[in-house]
C-alpha cells in the first residue's frame, strides 16, 4: 500500500466523510465498551488472532508507538500502526510497514466499519 497525493477516489471521499462526520467524546454519556465490542464482533474479533500492543497513558503514546514499530519492523514482522490525531493527512492514521494507508484501502476500512 502506497501513499497517494490525490484523493479523487469515491471509497476514499465516502470513508473520509463518515471519520468527519462523528462526533468527538466530550466525556459526557459514558464510556462504555459496548460499541466498540459490536464493532469488533462485525469485523469477526481480529483481536483475538492478532498479535498486539495497546499503549494507554497521557504522555509519549506517538513516540512509544513509532519506537516499537520501528524495532518490530526490523525484526522482519509485518506492523500496522494505528494513531490519532494525524499531522498532515488522514491517512497518515493507519499506517503498514511504516507507509500511510493508500485512499482507496482507506475508504474501504472506513466504510466497513459502519455499524
Amino acid at each position: 500500500m502506497s501513499f497517494s497525493a490525490s484523493h479523487g477516489g469515491t471509497d476514499y471521499k465516502r470513508g473520509l466523510a463518515f471519520l468527519l462526520s462523528l462526533e468527538q467524546w466530550r466525556g459526557q454519556g459514558g464510556f462504555g465498551v459496548e460499541k466498540l465490542r459490536a464493532v469488533m464482533s462485525s469485523l469477526g474479533d481480529p483481536q483475538d488472532s492478532i498479535p498486539t500492543i495497546h499503549i494507554a497513558g497521557t504522555n509519549g503514546k506517538g513516540s512509544a508507538s513509532a519506537a516499537i514499530s520501528a524495532i518490530l519492523g526490523v525484526a522482519g514482522g509485518q506492523v500496522v500502526l494505528n494513531t490519532s490525531p494525524h499531522l498532515v493527512q488522514v491517512n497518515e492514521r493507519i499506517c503498514i510497514d511504516g507507509l500511510p494507508i493508500g485512499d482507496e484501502p482507506f475508504g474501504r476500512v472506513l466504510e466497513r466499519l459502519r455499524v
